[in-house]
């Protein structure tokens, strides 16, 4: 698990800036990950499968840009929760 922030986030993809930096080789574009994304709402974290699509060094927030694969309509209804939440309480970022 590696610790980060989304920095911009919305129901197709994130930025996602690490606390590394830069970026990890392993996360070049094309890799698979797994998102784990922090729900106060909910007992549990919400997992999200993205594929990298950009990563970034340190001229810029070191980071990664990700697409979002797979969600079904709960993760999406779930997503969308977190999204107006976070907009609602004028937080600048999620941790993931």
């Amino acid at each position: 698990m590696l610790p980060a922030r989304v920095l911009n986030l919305s129901l197709n993809g994130a930025f996602v800036a690490l606390s590394d930096a830069p970026a990890p080789p392993d996360l070049k574009r094309g890799t698979e990950v797994t998102l784990a994304v922090l729900d106060r709402g909910a007992p549990e974290c919400l997992y999200i499968r993205a594929t990298v699509v950009r990563s970034s060094d340190a001229s810029e927030p070191a980071g990664v840009g990700l697409r979002f694969q797979g969600l079904d309509n709960a993760a999406l209804k779930r997503l969308e929760g977190i999204l107006l939440t976070s907009i609602i309480e004028g937080e600048g970022f999620l941790d993931v």
